[in-house]
C-alpha cells in the first residue's frame, strides 16, 4: 500500500474509481467530462482520506492501463483491481476485449505485464490461479 499511496510506482496508470471505507465511505471517480484521471493527480487525495490512527476497513481501487502502449491489439480496456481488507491486499487484472474471442493470449500477456511491473516496483506477491 505504501508503493500505491505514498510513492510514484503506480503513477503511470489511470484511475477508474476508488472506494475507501473508514468511518464513512468515500468514492472517487474521474470528472464527469472524463472517463479517467491520472493516478498521480489523485493519489494524494486518496492518501489524505486513508491516513489516520486506524486502518481503513477496506479500500478498492481500479486502475487502467494504456492499451496503446501495451501492444495488446484486441484490448478495449485494461484493469488492475486493488482490494485491501483485513490487512491483506489482493490484486487482480482484467481485460475488456474489442471483439469476442475465446483466445486467452491477450489476458495472459496483460497478466505477465502486470507481474513484470510488480517485480520492477519491488512489490512481493503470490500468484494464484
Amino acid at each position: 500500500m505504501v508503493k500505491l499511496l505514498k510513492e510514484d510506482a503506480f503513477d503511470g496508470f489511470l484511475l477508474k474509481n476508488a472506494t475507501i471505507d473508514t468511518f464513512a465511505r468515500f468514492e472517487i471517480y474521474a470528472a464527469e467530462s472524463e472517463t479517467t484521471a491520472k493516478w498521480s493527480d489523485v493519489r494524494s487525495y486518496v492518501f489524505d482520506v486513508v491516513k489516520g490512527n486506524a486502518a481503513p476497513k477496506s479500500i478498492k481501487i481500479v486502475l487502467g492501463g494504456d492499451t496503446e502502449r501495451t501492444g495488446i491489439e484486441n484490448a478495449a480496456a485494461l484493469f488492475i483491481n486493488i482490494h485491501f481488507e483485513n490487512g491483506k491486499v489482493n490484486i487482480t487484472t482484467g481485460l475488456s476485449k474489442r471483439s469476442f474471442s475465446l483466445d486467452r493470449t491477450d489476458d495472459e500477456k496483460w497478466d505477465g505485464m502486470v507481474m513484470q511491473f510488480l517485480d520492477a516496483a519491488g512489490i512481493r506477491y503470490t500468484r494464484e490461479a
